[in-house]
Formats: C-alpha cells, sequence, structure tokens
C-alpha cells in the first residue's frame, strides 16, 4: 500500500487511484472486469477502499431461481 508521509505534521495521507489507474495495476491483473463494473467513472480511491468493493461483490449471496 502506498502513503505519502506529510514532512510538517508527520500524519500519513493514503494515496488514492482513479478507476482507470486501478484496472491497469498489476494487482488487479485478474480482475480488471470487476473493477471496470464496480468502480464508478470520476471518484478515487485506496487500495483497502477497492479492495473491500471487491470482497463485497465476491462473497455476496446468489439469488436462486
Amino acid at each position: 500500500m502506498a502513503k505519502k508521509v506529510l514532512k510538517n505534521t508527520g500524519q500519513k495521507e493514503l494515496v488514492r487511484y482513479t478507476k482507470t489507474q486501478l484496472a491497469s495495476a498489476k494487482r488487479y491483473q485478474g480482475k480488471k472486469d470487476l473493477i471496470t463494473a464496480l468502480l464508478e467513472e470520476g471518484k478515487s480511491y485506496t487500495t483497502e477502499e477497492a479492495d473491500q468493493l471487491l470482497d463485497v461483490f465476491l462473497k455476496g449471496k446468489v439469488n436462486a431461481c
């Protein structure tokens, strides 16, 4: 996970990525179709947020016919 440390405050700032950046990342190589379907265009996400959205979708219930 990428983090930027702010020099003056010592706080960590999480790096945010666009849908396109996450879809082209090696980390999500096998899940590119899910990334493009689940994430919204124009929003930015941390890797933790993207992972959480993928987990919720993948662990969701399947409706029986």
